[in-house]
Formats: C-alpha cells, sequence, structure tokens
C-alpha cells in the first residue's frame, strides 16, 4: 500500500495545478469507493450507512450543478423568463406549427 509520505514526495515536483488535479482524482476515487453497493444483504446499519452516504453525494452533486447553472446565467430549473421567448412563442402570437 502507498503510504501519505510516498504521495507527498511524488507530488512535490507538481506545479500547484497538477498537484490540485491529483488531489480532486485522488477525492473522486475515495467519494466512488464510498458509494459501491456493500456486499450481503442489503439490510441493517451498513445498509443504512450507504444509503445515507449516497443520499449525501447526491445533495452535494445536485447543489454544485445548480451553482454551476447559476454562475452561467442558467435558470436551474430550466425555466426560460417569458420576456427572454421568442415573438412567435408569445400567448397572443397567431403562429401556427401545423405544417
Amino acid at each position: 500500500m502507498i503510504s501519505a509520505e510516498d504521495i507527498s514526495r511524488e507530488i512535490a515536483p507538481l506545479s500547484d495545478e497538477q498537484r490540485a488535479l491529483v488531489l480532486d482524482f485522488a477525492r473522486m476515487l475515495r467519494e466512488r469507493d464510498e458509494l459501491v453497493l456493500p456486499e450481503g444483504p442489503l439490510e441493517g446499519r451498513t445498509y443504512e450507512a450507504w444509503r445515507i452516504r449516497l443520499e449525501s453525494r447526491s445533495a452535494r452533486v445536485l447543489n454544485e450543478q445548480r451553482r454551476r447553472q447559476e454562475a452561467a446565467g442558467i435558470a436551474p430549473d430550466g425555466a426560460i423568463a417569458r420576456s427572454e421567448w421568442p415573438d412567435d412563442m408569445a400567448p397572443s402570437s397567431k403562429t401556427s406549427v401545423t405544417t
């Protein structure tokens, strides 16, 4: 098994950006391993702990996605303000989709 000292020695010559990428990758792997379905019967404390980890990660992922969408100026719920609709989509429009 690789120790923390081994990892520190290996990433020391990397740039700050490269170290950040390595650490982000390591976090992603740890989170992935925490979400693996437990072996054995899906009941009791083992199952409940797994379910809580899964729900917690799901909430974090959804909140992060919502934050990214809001930062990009996109409505997280997918709604588009009527003021941004083209004229032919206005309720008073006489257009049709019939071809």
